[in-house]
């Protein structure tokens, strides 16, 4: 997709002010918690029906990951009913059960597994009420949930989050599978340095992500480009300081520089599928992996550009400034 190696040896060549350069990265990202933490997390789900629609109950917050969007798309999917059938219920301690936290890339995975099992077990429960009824053919899930409440106060169940494989880790030895499943990305990041002014800036960024089977390609494409975006942040421009007196310095937005459109790349996302067993429909976890590759294939882009090796980030002007005067020296022998 980037043509990199090409793109390297040319700019290696480069001279002049502003200069081009170009870095990859590779990395994993296991989903949910290590070793035996999803086997020990109880995560539980809850689904009803309010004689119009199906309601979701999770402890799974929506904090911009989707998923008030992907857990209705997969209750629908189990039910089958259309999304606009389902509600996601904003989580509340006093009426959701524990569905675990909303960390570690789990959410689609792990709770989403527990509202399938959930959906299941509505329909199961409805099935088995009407098994002896004469319904018309290819009646809907929510006609006979209509139906199943005139005789019933109420239409609700639980799913948890069940593996298939309780032996991949042992808590005694601590040995074994640290994940059930784990997410792959390539990413590359072209870069251009300015010289005189010590700007680096992120020009064109291609990944290519495997991530189990997508639940909602939209959202999927819009969590690699954010969770990228994000990392470029923190490799040039997001830098924390802190004084003598352990205050931070940086403690107001106009000295903690997040990127904003402006600062965007041009995005070049490729999407790939390798179901996994044991996450929902073959999901994976994806929340943290692009996040993995922005810093390590940005600070190689600026190392091919300028010349001069970046171990630690953030690459700031200041920073870079004195990466080339340290370089200037030792090309020089240390004369000024």
């Amino acid at each position: 997709m980037s043509d990199y190696r090409r793109k390297r040896e040319l700019y290696e060549k480069q001279q002049g002010r502003v200069r081009k350069g170009i870095g990859v990265a590779i990395a994993l990202h296991g989903g949910g918690f290590t070793g035996a933490g999803e086997d020990n997390m109880g995560t539980t789900a809850k689904v009803s029906f309010d004689g119009e629609k199906f309601r979701i109950y999770t402890s799974s917050t929506e904090i911009g990951q989707g998923s008030s969007t992907v857990l209705p798309m997969i209750a629908a999917e189990s039910l089958g009913v259309s999304p606009e059938d389902v509600i996601y219920t904003v989580p509340d301690t006093s009426k959701v059960p524990n569905t675990g936290p909303t960390v570690a890339s789990r959410t689609t995975m792990y709770a989403g597994k527990a509202v399938r099992d959930a959906c299941e077990n509505i329909k199961k429960e409805l099935f088995s009420w009407c098994s002896n009824m004469k319904l018309p053919e290819n009646v809907k899930t929510a006609e006979i949930a209509k139906l199943y409440l005139r005789d019933h106060k109420s239409l609700d169940a639980f799913g948890v989050n069940n593996f298939t494989d309780n032996s991949i880790w042992d808590e005694e030895k601590f040995e074994g599978n640290a994940y059930r499943g784990y997410a792959w990305i390539a990413s590359v990041v072209e870069a251009e340095v300015d010289l005189d002014t010590y700007e680096a800036s992120a020009r064109n960024v291609y990944a290519a992500a495997e991530v189990g089977r997508i639940i909602n390609p939209v959202q999927a494409r819009g969590q690699i480009t954010g969770g990228l975006l994000q990392s470029i942040g923190w490799t040039h421009t997001e830098d924390i300081r802190i004084d003598e007196s352990g205050r931070y310095t940086s403690s107001h937005m106009n000295s903690y520089l997040v990127p904003t459109s402006m600062d965007a790349p041009e995005w070049n996302i490729e999407l790939l599928e390798d179901p996994c067993p044991e996450g929902c429909f073959g999901s994976k976890g994806m929340g943290e992996l692009p996040m993995d590759v922005g810093a390590p294939a940005f600070t190689a882009a600026i190392e091919n550009a300028a010349h001069v090796p970046c171990s630690s980030i953030p690459v700031t002007g200041e920073k870079l400034f004195d990466l080339l005067e340290k370089n200037k020296k030792e090309m020089t022998g240390g004369a000024k």
